[in-house]
């Protein structure tokens, strides 16, 4: 699934291979924690990246990058990116959290 969200970054975003493996890594390490944990590890995963990243205008034809979105929801439950440079740096969008909701039972 991580090759999945950075090759749709790379192709899509216009991201550069580096920068979604790096964003990916980061975020997945600040919202997972398990043993073993090694996010985007795979060199050949990584080299398809790099290979999407190179021949992006050839497979998106006359279909450009997606502009970023004004505004980025982040879950309620979402901390603080603590290891890369965060999602403003790729999508030059300020963070959006929802409100959080208090349900009683009146």
């Amino acid at each position: 699934s991580g090759s999945i969200c950075c090759a749709f970054a790379v192709l899509y975003l216009g991201w550069s291979a580096h920068a979604a493996i790096r964003y990916f890594r980061d975020q997945n390490l600040v919202e997972r924690h398990y043993i073993g944990q090694t996010p985007m590890s795979n060199s050949k995963f990584n080299k398809l990246m790099e290979e999407i990243e190179r021949e992006r205008p050839q497979l998106l034809g006359e279909t450009l990058p997606m502009s970023p979105p004004s505004k980025v929801v982040v879950g309620p439950g979402a901390k603080p990116d603590r290891l890369g440079a965060g999602i403003q740096f790729f999508t030059n969008a300020p963070e959006m959290r929802p409100q959080q909701f208090q349900f009683s039972m009146a």
